[in-house]
């Protein structure tokens, strides 16, 4: 694995950081910028899980930390900077995702749903390493006009809605992928922690610390074959203001707005080019209406001189008297504070022999304010472990890099199946080295719960991994996953992770050369 080599810009990163630890493609459909990428046009987005590739990547490759100012102004400012990122970049990619006066296939205005209608293939090149299991759904909301209500339509599979806050923590997960999943409708109140509205009987309150959220939809689809039957349940799917979900009547959402000025914007780029004073401004507005969660007083205690905090004004001054010194000072600050987040998440990289993973408490950050700063920065939406695991592989099980034209297996002896809750499922999918799918002549690009595998005598389950097609001959001809002529990468996702197995002794699939 080649380490990361710091371009001295937070959210920029030379040509050797690409997605090579291979860990998500968590979604094949645009949810939000959050990187400059390989995507169409050379302008592409990283979704969810391919952001959380390139951060496995990062926190992978690197070891030790950057340099840090023994000042205290200094390490306040670093501290404002990453307290603060989350939330500004919440409200940034708010911004572009609804910045749209009707609703088109790419954007939708706030309050309104949008929904992904295809599954990748070779050919798509959209967004790099992209989801083949389900279909997403997204939503930017805004509650300053009272509650909402989320409709998570009854499903006969996997079919979720995560809701998440300005601080791009995880409220809470309806439907399946909850802790207390369920399969059958649920009523959703989206509400602010603070309201005081009456909870209907039959609907299930979730509260965010402020106004701003963000809801993400996971819908399982089997296959082109499935694709309608997706399509009907998202058309079930139903967000409207409580007032109007009570009447019963139909809801014809208001119009959004469009700023010429967030056209083809990519959130992390534009946080990047914020002056202190636009970057903190915004910030401390954000904060009047999304207030600092409990456990943060300490820090905010430390940041108010600055003047940072809910409706306070930041002080440039600490910067620096004049205006060429404040300018260098701050980005030396986000280059300082780049190498500084990437140091301090390493202790949550969770190590599967050849497969990686970001732990605890992703999307559940507390007062873990460094590790919620890179995973905004690189995988803004995360999953909590509770309901997903994305791991990562791009060596084999004795440490060497997985070689362009070597065949290999995935084996899950018996009985250790990734282990999944009422309703989940698990998948390993293969990308090139250019992180999109690889063509081959079966159009398969992952093999789950879901395929026609042949098992070993011995109960245990081998996958090929190769260039190939195995012989007709060859007992596990069906368990192929074709890996092409080049260099390639897996992904190991399980949604619904039985966290009770894995936490007791679940051992992961082993990945070992079967040629040279």
């Amino acid at each position: 694995m080649r380490c990361w080599r710091s371009s001295g810009t937070w959210g920029s990163t030379s040509n050797d950081a690409g997605p090579r630890v291979s860990a998500s493609v968590e979604r094949g459909e645009k949810i939000v910028f959050v990187s400059k990428g390989r995507g169409k046009n050379g302008r592409g987005v990283l979704p969810l899980a391919a952001a959380i590739a390139l951060l496995l990547f990062l926190l992978g490759g690197c070891g030790g930390g950057g340099d840090r100012h023994e000042s205290g102004s200094a390490a306040t400012l670093d501290d404002a900077y990453v307290y603060c990122y989350p939330l500004v970049m919440m409200s940034v990619s708010q911004r572009v995702a609804t910045n749209v006066v009707e609703a088109t296939s790419a954007k939708v205005p706030v309050n309104q749903l949008r929904h992904a209608q295809r599954l990748a293939g070779p050919d798509f090149k959209d967004v790099v390493t992209p989801n083949v299991d389900t279909l997403y759904s997204q939503a930017f909301i805004d509650l300053k006009g009272g509650p909402l209500v989320f409709v998570k339509p009854a499903a006969d599979r996997y079919c979720s809605a995560q809701f998440l806050d300005a601080w791009t923590n995880s409220v809470g997960i309806a439907g399946t992928g909850g802790r207390e999943g369920t399969s059958g409708e649920q009523v959703c109140l989206l509400m602010r922690s603070d309201d005081k509205t009456t909870i209907p009987a039959g609907i299930t309150p979730f509260r965010f610390s402020g106004s701003l959220g963000w809801i993400i939809g996971r819908t399982l689809c089997r296959g082109e074959d499935d694709l309608e039957n997706v399509r009907t349940l998202q058309k079930r799917m139903r967000l409207l203001p409580l007032a109007d979900y009570l009447r019963g009547g139909d809801y014809v959402p208001p119009k959004g707005t469009h700023d010429p000025r967030y056209d083809n914007v990519v959130p992390v780029d534009y946080v990047l080019r914020m002056t202190p004073e636009q970057f903190f401004g915004e910030a401390n507005a954000l904060m009047r209406d999304n207030p600092p969660l409990p456990g943060d007083e300490p820090l905010l205690d430390g940041i108010r001189a600055l003047g940072v905090g809910p409706g306070l004004r930041f002080d440039p001054a600490v910067l620096g008297a004049d205006a060429q010194g404040r300018e260098a000072e701050w980005r030396a600050m986000i280059k300082r504070v780049q190498a500084r987040v990437i140091a301090n998440s390493q202790r949550f990289l969770v190590h599967w022999g050849p497969w990686q993973y970001l732990g605890a408490p992703i999307a559940e950050f507390g007062t873990e304010y460094d590790y919620r700063a890179m995973v905004a920065w690189r995988g803004l939406g995360a999953n909590p472990v509770s309901a997903a695991i994305y791991a990562s592989a791009n060596k084999d099980s004795s440490g060497r890099a997985l070689k362009a034209g070597t065949r290999y297996k995935v084996r899950f002896e018996k009985g250790a199946l990734p282990p999944v809750r009422e309703g989940g499922f698990w998948s390993v999918t293969a990308y090139g080295d250019d992180d999109f799918l690889i063509a081959n002549p079966l159009n398969r690009y992952c093999i789950n719960d879901r395929s026609p595998v042949t098992y070993n005598a011995d109960g245990s389950l081998e996958l090929l991994l190769q260039p190939e097609a195995p012989k007709d001959e060859d007992p596990l001809k069906a368990n192929w996953l074709p890996t092409g002529q080049g260099g390639f990468h897996l992904f190991l996702r399980i949604y619904c992770p039985d966290r009770t197995r894995i936490d007791g002794g679940w051992k992961a699939p082993s990945l070992i050369p079967t040629s040279e």
